[in-house]
């Protein structure tokens, strides 16, 4: 995690990324039109990251980065990659995971976005609430700062895979469509 700190404290500075200088945060910035994707590997189940889970839902967990930190200053997260139970996996998975990992990079620029809503989009009022009736009825928490009901579910790579720590970022990707795949 040291180095995923370190990576954002060079990248995403005061007067580059946010700021006064910049475009108001959750739309625009030098970062706009960079798409960001969090890969993950994860020793503990995948169903101890949901609804029900001890860690409570992967998208809950990520909201910090991929809302917070990506979509704050403009770039596209885009779904994650998760691994779990990347402590205990045979070498026929970890070939597999491997070859999904593989495939997952090759859309890079072809998936859609993580439908984040933004700031000056008229869905938030002047104290950066959410208006009344704009989310779908029975959505709650952050599922809201979406702009469809599903959000950010069901999307995930749930591949068990081995050789890393617990919980480790193993990947943080970004870049623009027009410079190429990373």
């Amino acid at each position: 995690m040291s180095g995923v700190k370190g990576w954002i404290d060079r990248v995403f500075t005061s007067g580059f990324a946010y700021g006064p200088a910049v475009p108001p945060p959750y739309g625009e910035s030098s970062l706009t039109g960079r798409r960001a994707l969090v890969s993950v590997t994860v020793g503990a189940r995948d169903s101890a990251f949901s609804d029900r889970g001890i860690h409570g839902s992967f998208e809950d967990v990520l909201h910090p980065m991929r809302h917070g930190l990506f979509w704050f200053t403009g770039m596209n997260p885009l779904e994650p990659f998760a691994v779990y139970s990347s402590n205990e996996l045979p070498d026929d998975r970890f070939v597999r995971a491997r070859t999904e990992y593989a495939r997952r990079l090759d859309t890079l620029f072809l998936a859609t976005p993580v439908p984040f809503r933004s700031l000056t989009g008229g869905d938030y009022d002047h104290d950066m609430r959410l208006l009344p009736r704009v989310e779908t009825p029975g959505t709650r928490g952050l599922d809201s700062t979406c702009t469809s009901a599903t959000g950010s579910e069901g999307h995930l790579a749930q591949l068990p895979l081995s050789l890393f720590e617990r919980v480790q970022i193993s990947a943080v990707r970004w870049c623009r469509h027009d410079e190429g795949a990373p």
